[in-house]
């Protein structure tokens, strides 16, 4: 549909746009949608547990992101939509990107948010659960119900369990937790809205007081940092 690529072409554009001052290095697509990141990461590898023949992408390595065949050190770039929403066990996904990371990369994903409205729109809308269970980190998604997914993981384990993170990849920072979205995915359920409307109330999202993104948006960009080698 029409909206929802221009949604998806705006999600691309901000994860670009965190990713472009990153120093040159392989980017590695955690995909579980579409190919739509592969436009923002050109030449990039995709890792793509759901094989997509609509993927833009040549460049697969088909595997789930919680055990990737791939070295050490091996990428200045990490990037994903709605992955870790999909992923059994956020603490194995993120333990992956740890080590894959260059010591100063970046992983920058674009998650469902769970918001006051966001959350309805996922229930709705997405079927996604927005219950992320007794311990987030290991048990946020059964995998039966991957492809369905839970929208609550990445607000629970990133922002409320945050202190998790420095359980099970302790290289790993959080340096950015942006919520977007939540008026222009609403308004995509009108049959009157047009993709210039969506693109509009997706670029507004910026003005809005912190504390009303944080309860209208359905979306939020996380970019999370290797801490690089220091010398001595």
């Amino acid at each position: 549909m029409p909206n929802d690529a221009a949604i998806a072409a705006f999600m691309a554009e901000q994860v670009g746009q965190a990713l472009a001052a990153m120093p040159h290095g392989s980017t590695l697509i955690l995909e579980h949608r579409r190919g739509e990141l592969a436009a923002a990461c050109p030449g990039a590898l995709t890792s793509d547990r759901l094989f997509s023949e609509q993927s833009a992408n040549p460049v697969m390595l088909l595997c789930d992101p919680e055990r990737l065949p791939l070295p050490a050190n091996s990428f200045a770039c990490i990037t994903g939509l709605d992955v870790l929403g999909h992923s059994p066990s956020p603490a194995a996904l993120l333990q992956e990107v740890e080590r894959v990371l260059l010591p100063g990369g970046r992983l920058v994903m674009i998650e469902p948010w769970t918001g006051l409205m966001g959350r309805l729109f996922h229930l709705w809308r997405s079927k996604q659960r927005v219950w992320s269970g007794y311990d987030p980190w290991f048990d946020a998604c059964p995998p039966e119900q991957r492809e369905r997914g839970n929208a609550a993981t990445a607000r629970t384990c990133l922002v409320t369990r945050n202190e998790g993170l420095a359980s099970h990849a302790p290289a790993l920072s959080i340096s950015l937790v942006a919520p977007f979205g939540g008026l222009a995915e609403w308004a995509t359920l009108s049959q009157r809205a047009t993709p210039g409307l969506v693109r509009a109330l997706l670029t507004a999202d910026r003005w809005l007081p912190r504390r009303l993104s944080g309860l209208w948006s359905s979306r939020a960009l996380f970019v999370i940092e290797k801490t690089p080698v220091i010398a001595v």
